[in-house]
């Protein structure tokens, strides 16, 4: 799990098993994904759910409204 900071300091896991099922219940593809984001392909995704690369704080609210969640359930 990819760690952000808070303000404080202190690291905050990005929970990305929760993003992985949340987008699997949604019936959302790594290409709808993608294109919610911004990104021209999947694969583009596909960094971002295995943690390769970084969540940034301005996709935060957009996975929330895709999970119909909150921002703070993007977080373990």
């Amino acid at each position: 799990m990819k760690e952000q900071m808070k303000g404080d300091g202190d690291k905050m896991k990005i929970n990305l098993p929760f993003i992985k099922r949340k987008r699997e219940e949604k019936g959302l593809s790594m290409q709808d994904m993608a294109e919610l984001l911004g990104f021209k392909s999947a694969p583009a995704y596909f960094h971002y759910e295995k943690g390769e690369r970084k969540f940034r704080a301005d996709m935060l609210p957009v996975l929330a409204r895709a999970f119909d969640c909150k921002i703070e359930d993007l977080y373990c």
